[in-house]
């Protein structure tokens, strides 16, 4: 079995704030973090699904009731010609097929977040006198 990188909600917001600030504002316009947390959802109400947004918060109330609403309506998806999957436990860029009528390059990053969040911990909390 392959060991995943696994995050914490803080971990993913410390991410994508150092994903916009390395590559400029927009290069991360959010992240989503499924988790087995206090937000209920799932058939056990155990399992909750978080959308922060390009600022690393929590996205507002009403951002997250739209995506709710959308998923409401949803009747169908589609699956990239050519879409290889994404193997998560190797570091890497995937390069997913072009898109048809969408323009620019669409990667997927799997990334390691464990430095830059123990680097972003040690600037909130000095562990030598902890």
């Amino acid at each position: 079995m392959g060991q995943h990188c696994l995050l914490s909600t803080p971990a993913v917001s410390s991410l994508i704030r150092k994903l916009n600030r390395d590559n400029g504002e927009g290069y991360c316009f959010g992240g989503i973090v499924l988790s087995a947390s206090h937000n209920p959802g799932g058939p056990t109400e155990d399992f909750g699904i978080k959308f922060n947004g390009a600022n690393g918060a929590p996205s507002a109330e009403s951002v997250t009731e739209e995506i709710y609403r959308q998923t409401k309506v949803i009747e169908c998806y589609t699956l990239l010609d050519g879409y290889q999957s994404v193997d998560t436990d190797v570091i890497g860029t995937y390069e997913l097929p072009a898109i048809e009528g969408l323009d620019g390059q669409h990667v997927v990053e799997v990334v390691s977040n464990s430095e830059e969040y123990v680097d972003h911990m040690r600037t909130l909390f000095d562990f030598d006198q902890i």
